[in-house]
């Protein structure tokens, strides 16, 4: 019977949750032009917030209503390209990219995405040239350039260079759990269990609701 009444409240939630996305596209698509500009900027927004917390797919749901009222705004796509990189959908990211740069050319943002990009997959000798200039004059979020930085290190074993740069992003963002999760990673890597423990336990505290760090911690504790 319990998992009726769940089931009635679950469906209830995600008919409320379409019931109400309907009615914003409705009421955006009966605005008039002067006004779009308006929705298109509050919609592009609400995904940049989406990136900011590490929540890619909600951001693409807010920049597909963004894209059916404009499916040629530069600032779109590239928040497109971006979104898609977090999700690792790494095609959909470069098709983006690429009508972002036929939109508004060879931009600082399209460059320091380019580099991300390509970091993304590996290939981070862009990245490192650039690193200060972008940490300095960000055409993005500081973090994900950290994070995207440091994955790309993890991924070519320059553990040094990543842990430089975990340094530099706890000390500007004390309050975020990512670095020392990360550290714990390469520490694990290493098979430095007691420096990984030290920093799961330190994601936790910042985070107590953080899954993947409880995981390792977890995983950890039942080798040692």
């Amino acid at each position: 019977m319990s998992d009726q009444v769940q089931t009635r409240s679950i469906s209830r939630s995600r008919n409320k949750r379409i019931f109400l996305s309907v009615g914003l596209l409705m009421v955006v698509l009966s605005s008039p032009l002067w006004a779009r500009g308006f929705w298109i900027d509050f919609l592009q927004g609400r995904a940049e917030s989406n990136l900011l917390s590490r929540d890619p797919e909600r951001s693409l749901k807010w920049l597909a209503y963004a894209q059916i009222l404009d499916d040629q705004n530069a600032r779109t796509r590239i928040l497109l390209a971006r979104a898609y990189r977090k999700s690792h959908d790494m095609e959909q990211a470069y098709a983006a990219l690429k009508n972002y740069y036929e939109l508004a050319g060879s931009t600082d943002e399209f460059q320091q995405e380019q580099w991300l990009l390509k970091a993304q997959i590996g290939d981070n000798s862009d990245l490192q040239r650039h690193l200060s200039e972008m940490l300095i004059e960000p055409a993005g979020s500081i973090q994900d350039i950290c994070e995207t930085y440091v994955n790309s290190c993890i991924l070519n074993y320059q553990f040094n260079d990543a842990l430089q740069i975990l340094d530099l992003w706890e000390a500007d963002f004390p309050d975020d759990p990512l670095p020392n999760f990360m550290r714990g990673r390469m520490y694990e890597h290493k098979l430095a269990w007691q420096e990984a423990i030290d920093e799961y336990q330190t994601t936790l505290k910042k985070d107590p609701g953080y899954a993947p760090a409880a995981y390792s911690l977890g995983r950890i504790q039942l080798t040692l």
